[in-house]
């Protein structure tokens, strides 16, 4: 492929050249010349123009061809690649080539990509980049199945050499895994009733008078009670609110213990 790929590029810059400098002639190979016919100044910038041209088309980024015609199927190699690279334990060897094939720009990659990259990390004791890589993997939605589950134990064994212990969702009991439940609200106390705020629970309005003494009169806020609706809860007694044991999430974690090995 690579032989076909040059050959391509000396082709192509041979094509190019005839256009741009058509008082050149070449022969079979580009890079001699037959004969040159009286080159003049015009000629010269066309020779500068074709040389920077066939340059350009020749360039090869880091051992691979940059023909955009190419890229899906250098994508589809590199990762064949670096997962049978993986596969036979060859872990630096695979990362190298997974690494190679990021930096291609545009490239589309399957679902198992993340999970082998995530899998030669582990192996390398690189976790961080290692536990990037699965739980991205298991975000997946087209990701088999059983490819989710191995990442899982990968996970619990990188908690296990970091921490001694792994962390695993468990379903919030207190709300059933829904997430949110009807609580009491904590300004009434479930009672849906709170203190007036205007008269203080008195239920009697003070202001001044005219002669700067106090005028008392029956609150008009609570009527006199002393006692409103509560303004949070608006008389309910209760709120939909996330859970206060998982936040909200639903689950909440578990500790595992650690076999030994």
């Amino acid at each position: 492929m690579r032989n076909e790929l040059g050959a391509r590029r000396y082709e192509l810059g041979f094509r190019t050249s005839w256009l741009l400098a058509p008082s050149l002639h070449f022969s079979s190979s580009p890079l001699h010349f037959i004969s040159v016919k009286s080159l003049s100044c015009q000629s010269m910038n066309r020779l500068s123009i074709l040389l920077l041209l066939f340059i350009g088309i020749s360039v090869i980024t880091n051992g691979t061809p940059v023909f955009a015609d190419n890229k899906d199927s250098l994508v589809a190699a590199l990762n064949v690649k670096a997962i049978a690279l993986c596969q036979s334990k060859q872990y630096a060897e695979s990362e190298k080539t997974f690494k190679q094939l990021f930096r291609i720009k545009g490239a589309v990659l399957p679902d198992e990509s993340a999970y082998y990259y995530g899998v030669a990390s582990f192996y390398l004791r690189k976790y961080t980049q290692a536990r990037t890589a699965l739980s991205r993997f298991e975000t997946l939605k087209l990701a088999p199945d059983s490819l989710k589950k191995e990442a899982v134990e990968f996970r619990y064994d990188m908690d296990c050499y970091e921490k001694g212990y792994f962390e695993y969702p468990e379903t919030c009991m207190h709300c059933d895994g829904e997430g949110h439940l009807d609580e009491p609200c904590a300004t009434c106390k479930g009672n849906g009733r709170q203190y007036c705020p205007v008269c203080s629970g008195t239920g009697v309005a003070v202001s001044k008078g005219g002669l700067g003494g106090d005028s008392y009169s029956t609150c008009n806020r609570c009527a006199g009670k002393g006692v409103i609706d509560c303004l949070t809860c608006k008389g309910k007694g209760h709120l939909n609110q996330a859970c206060s044991v998982c936040k909200g999430k639903g689950t909440v974690l578990m500790r595992g213990i650690c076999k030994d090995e």
